[in-house]
């Protein structure tokens, strides 16, 4: 409670307020204070003291003890993992938020900076933020390159390893939180079906160009794999039914496997919400260009299929 009140102090102003509540929560032994007395001294300037005492409370693993809890075998198993989970959570928030202080400095190495995200991720892998925010990195350096000339780029931009992790990491943030989608969910499949469209421009013959290209079309299907099998397995339907409209402009895709995975990620959202996808489906019969037409028509045979095999299950149940 304490905790809450220096926040909500702290974001309308009231400094001496937060401070008086950062100091009561710091005496009965909550290690998040020292995170939110660093968020304080960085709202009132002083950013370099901030990140010292951020860093400061990270090395002398101010957080370890939440980290380490006893088994106690008089108290009920899944009390304790939870009580695990928090714990870590407190560490990975302090990570994060050095990592991010680090980052908007701008004096620290792009290699350094991702091993402060991925340090986050480590402490407590099952929070949207991580991921999230290890893939805005990799963004940020994905945008940094793109404005670069081609010959100025490097390799790992060139052959798409960068839009792979960062596609990575905005999927397994939506498998955790939903606090993101908005900003995960379209640049996912903006990277994703553009990458797609790159690798269908006839190949250079040689030099660093085929190299690149080669090296693109392998990440290209390890993109692929790695949605497919998030969004038949891990990812809740109406994750991508924040993009639909998206998705389905980009309905006549013209590489096959990418098409492939896309349609499979439009078959989840109309069977479970049917009411709401079939309108812009049944919009994309329709249309003037033969292969959305075409496309549109198979995605709703295929649908029809899924819901008459539903219905043959659900017979054979009752009976």
């Amino acid at each position: 409670m304490w905790l809450t009140t220096a926040r909500l102090a702290r974001k309308a102003e009231f400094t001496s307020t937060a401070f008086n509540s950062v100091l009561h929560a710091a005496s009965l032994g909550d290690d998040a204070s020292k995170i939110e007395y660093s968020k304080l001294m960085w709202r009132e300037g002083h950013h370099r003291k901030a990140i010292q005492n951020l860093q400061g409370a990270i090395q002398s693993n101010a957080f370890q003890s939440r980290d380490s809890v006893p088994v106690d075998v008089s108290v009920n198993t899944t009390m304790n993992e939870h009580q695990v989970a928090s714990n870590n959570k407190v560490k990975c928030h302090a990570q994060l938020l050095l990592a991010k202080w680090l980052d908007r400095a701008g004096q620290t190495k792009a290699l350094a900076l991702k091993d402060a995200y991925a340090s986050g991720i480590m402490s407590f892998p099952r929070w949207d933020k991580g991921h999230y925010y290890l893939g805005r990195h990799y963004l940020k350096l994905f945008e940094s390159e793109r404005l670069l000339p081609t010959a100025k780029q490097s390799n790992v931009y060139a052959a798409g390893e960068t839009a792979k992790l960062v596609i990575e990491n905005y999927i397994r943030s939506v498998v955790y939180g939903t606090k993101h989608y908005y900003q995960t969910i379209p640049k996912v499949l903006t990277l994703w079906l553009n990458m797609g469209m790159d690798v269908l421009n006839p190949p250079p013959r040689t030099g660093r160009e085929k190299e690149m290209y080669d090296h693109k079309v392998n990440f290209l299907d390890a993109i692929n794999r790695h949605i497919k099998r998030y969004t038949t397995e891990r990812m809740p339907a109406f994750a991508w039914y924040t993009a639909f409209p998206q998705i389905i402009t980009r309905i006549s895709h013209p590489h096959k496997i990418v098409w492939d995975v896309l349609q499979t990620i439009i078959l989840k959202v109309a069977s479970n919400y049917p009411q709401q996808a079939l309108w812009s489906l049944l919009a994309v019969t329709r249309a003037t260009q033969d292969d959305r037409r075409a496309r549109g028509t198979a995605v709703l045979h295929k649908l029809k299929g899924v819901g008459d095999r539903a219905s043959e299950a659900h017979t054979s149940a009752d009976r």
